[in-house]
């Protein structure tokens, strides 16, 4: 405890021990680590937390977070935090697991900041919390490693969003390692329980990022600009909810278009989504070099890959598809530029493997290979039109509207 009230006071580091529950109580009678306004925890500049592996409980119903940083006009520099678990199951009740929060119960979560710089945020792991188990808001030159998040109300971890009131949102300059969340219901207003949302510039995001059995998928916001990932991955869950693996969906709010750009994605793997494995919207520049998705896009008129409005210059390289419903890939809507993919494996398609309603738009397939297609292999409607320079197939070729292909290889 006497270490806990000289961080308080800016004399030291917090030191926690392995096996330790730290029960964390808003305005409570006995403040722990300088709690005040409606924050449990407030880290101060160049302060330090290890928790050597103990468990921050929180044990109150009102809206918070259990950690955040002192000074969010100012900003908050050189701060670590690392080695603990945020439990935020609430009061227990007799034959039941937590009391729910009243009604009108506002954000409740694990660590929020905002406007920060030089944070190491390490080995966290979050249980059971409302909305967000981290939300980190304009951070810069920062690291975030292995954050899990088991259970959760909305949304696991957030790098940056566009719903701030004042101020910069992105994250700019940071690291982003493993960063997983599982069990995220959408139960908390409009939260879709996705596992990594990032709006985020000039970040690099390695490692496992993503989720399992959860509400959504990653969402790669509006404003999230050249930035790296090596590998997105997302298995969806049968939660009633219409999931996409990865969504890179920017935005226009304000008479302004948040576009995502110039992003670079090594690897996306989806798998059982109730709708698209890859959604790309609101997107200029974009890359994604492989993409292996099975049984996604499980609900009708939601095919595994799709290039909707405003989405320019984007390219996927490589794609597999197992078990598709309906289609594989599908353009629509107006306004959008040059899609094109690589190579596109299909196996077990029980449509058409291509659909291109995209007025003006050439969807341009490198490389088609398509084995088991129940229908035709490509469709072009509403003035768009399809470009396969080869075509392998084990049936008759069989396409409709303005399709063109180069060359053709029976399998």
């Amino acid at each position: 405890q006497r270490a806990c009230n000289d961080s308080a006071a800016g004399k030291g580091t917090v030191v926690g021990h392995e096996g330790d529950v730290y029960l964390l109580k808003h305005r409570g009678t006995k403040p722990f680590l300088n709690i005040r306004c409606r924050y449990c925890v407030e880290m101060r500049p160049k302060s330090k937390l290890d928790g050597r592996g103990c468990t921050f409980k929180q044990v109150d119903n009102e809206a918070a977070y259990c950690f955040t940083n002192h000074d969010h006009e100012n900003g908050t520099a050189d701060v670590e935090m690392r080695n603990f678990e945020i439990d935020g199951n609430r009061a227990a009740q007799p034959g039941r697991k937590g009391q729910a929060p009243p009604a009108g119960q506002g954000e409740h979560g694990g660590i929020g900041i905002y406007n920060v710089e030089r944070w190491t945020v390490e080995n966290i792991r979050a249980v059971e919390i409302k909305v967000y188990a981290g939300r980190f808001l304009h951070a810069r030159e920062c690291t975030f490693r292995n954050l899990w998040c088991d259970g959760s109300d909305g949304d696991a971890w957030s790098f940056g969003l566009n719903t701030i009131a004042k101020g910069p949102k992105e994250c700019v300059n940071c690291l982003i390692e493993n960063a997983w969340g599982k069990n995220l219901r959408q139960n908390f207003h409009k939260k879709q329980g996705n596992p990594v949302i990032s709006s985020a510039q000039n970040c690099t995001f390695k490692g496992r990022i993503g989720g399992s059995n959860c509400g959504g998928g990653i969402k790669l916001q509006g404003r999230s600009r050249r930035n790296t990932y090596e590998l997105c991955d997302f298995t969806g869950g049968a939660l009633g909810t219409l999931n996409s693996g990865t969504k890179l969906q920017g935005e226009h709010v304000d008479n302004q278009d948040l576009w995502v750009q110039d992003l670079v994605i090594d690897q996306v793997i989806s798998k059982d989504c109730v709708a698209e494995g890859v959604r790309i919207t609101h997107a200029l520049n974009c890359r994604i070099n492989e993409a292996k998705l099975e049984t996604c896009g499980k609900h009708p008129d939601h095919p595994p890959i799709t290039f909707r409005g405003r989405c320019h210059n984007c390219r996927i390289d490589r794609v597999e598809s197992k078990d598709a419903r309906d289609w594989v890939v599908v353009c629509r809507r107006d306004d959008v530029r040059n899609p094109s993919i690589g190579e596109l494996i299909s196996d077990g398609c029980t449509g058409d493997v291509i659909l291109n309603r995209s007025p003006g738009a050439v969807l341009t397939i490198d490389l088609l290979e398509a084995r088991n297609t129940a229908r035709h292999h490509a469709v072009a409607q509403s003035g768009g039109k399809v470009r396969i320079k080869l075509l392998r197939t084990d049936k008759p070729v069989s396409t409709s509207g303005d399709v063109q292909i180069d060359r053709v290889e029976m399998l």
